[in-house]
């Protein structure tokens, strides 16, 4: 990310904080067993193809659940090659601008206003788009990787040296 488009995101981010559009995270758990009674969750996949490729891989187990309601975020350029069990929703990324646009099924089958037991991002890289639905939804756990914005839009942040380190944590909170 340049300086430019670096400082762009501060001031953003400051004039929501001040706005009062980014609530604070205060749910705190330990990350070493699992999240107990999990019904819904919503997984935002990543917007790169691999890491998209990545994710689908090491989080497989959780796409076969019988007891969980799972709805998927994913970007449109992969939405053909999902086959999971649950609601899938389709987004554009716009790379030179990082910016997501949402399809309208989102918006008309009103997602943002439904309850979710967990959040996961697992988009490595930061992207306010997405941050800020992740802000506007529902949820006692919010789950993305640790950057010098995550804290305020995740409750449980993890840091990572391989995506599959961090997907496979992911999984151990979920199964």
């Amino acid at each position: 990310m340049s300086k430019f488009n670096s400082k762009i995101l501060k001031i953003k981010l400051f004039y929501f904080r001040l706005s009062g559009k980014i609530k604070q995270n205060n749910f705190r758990l330990n990350t070493e067993s699992p999240i107990d009674n999990i019904k819904s969750v919503l997984i935002i996949f990543p917007t790169s193809e691999e890491d998209f490729n990545v994710a689908k891989y090491c989080l497989k187990s959780l796409f076969l659940s019988d007891t969980t309601k799972y709805t998927y975020l994913v970007n449109n350029v992969f939405y053909s090659s999902v086959r999971f069990n649950g609601d899938i929703y389709g987004f554009n990324y716009i790379i030179k601008k990082n910016k997501i646009i949402m399809n309208d099924n989102f918006n008309t089958q009103n997602v943002i206003n439904k309850d979710f037991d967990v959040i996961v991002d697992l988009n490595c890289n930061f992207i306010l788009d997405i941050a800020m639905i992740i802000n506007k939804l529902k949820s006692n756990y919010k789950i993305g990787f640790k950057n010098k914005y995550s804290d305020y839009f995740y409750n449980i942040q993890f840091k990572y040296t391989t995506l599959e380190e961090y997907y496979s944590k992911i999984n151990l909170m979920l199964n």
